[in-house]
């Protein structure tokens, strides 16, 4: 009860920062701290308000890697299937041509972690495939990642395989 107590009093907080950041100079404001003010939505003491993130990643005018990242990892650890199911929906518009953000190794992790949690090797299998195309080079995160979802979805040969060449 008391942890709950200090999460509404830390969100109220959050929010109240926003509304005073944000109100010097809204646009500029809302493109640099959109990250870090999801960021603060989604990790106060791991209970996480994906709604209200939501809320501001929709109002952010120009998002950047950072704040699609952000957003889709949100989701990834929220850890259910509708939520992993956002992360990769979130994936999926990022890359969209008139979006046109390029995802890094984090945003990869991110939605590998959603895969995973939706036990979904197909999708996986696309990342991998793409990540050339994305100039991104498996190293020990994402290995990492990849080979919990192999794991997980019982692909132990395949985990094991990419742990040798790792």
């Amino acid at each position: 009860m008391e942890t709950k107590g200090r999460v509404d009093a830390n969100i109220k907080i959050g929010r109240l920062i926003c509304c005073v950041l944000c109100s010097l100079s809204r646009a500029r404001l809302e493109y640099k701290l959109g990250g870090i003010s999801i960021h603060g939505y989604l990790g106060i003491h791991k209970a996480g308000n994906l709604a209200e993130a939501q809320k501001l990643f929709d109002e952010i005018p120009r998002k950047d890697v950072i704040s699609w990242t952000t957003m889709a990892s949100g989701y990834a650890k929220a850890g259910e299937g509708s939520a992993s199911n956002e992360a990769t929906e979130l994936f999926n518009q990022m890359l969209k041509s008139e979006i046109d953000i390029q995802p890094d190794k984090m945003t990869l992790a991110s939605v590998m972690s959603a895969c995973s949690q939706l036990g979904d090797l197909e999708y996986e299998f696309w990342i991998e495939s793409h990540m050339t195309e994305f100039g991104i080079a498996l190293d020990d995160h994402l290995g990492t990642t990849s080979i919990d979802l192999y794991a997980k979805c019982g692909s132990i040969e395949k985990g094991y395989e990419l742990l040798r060449v790792a």
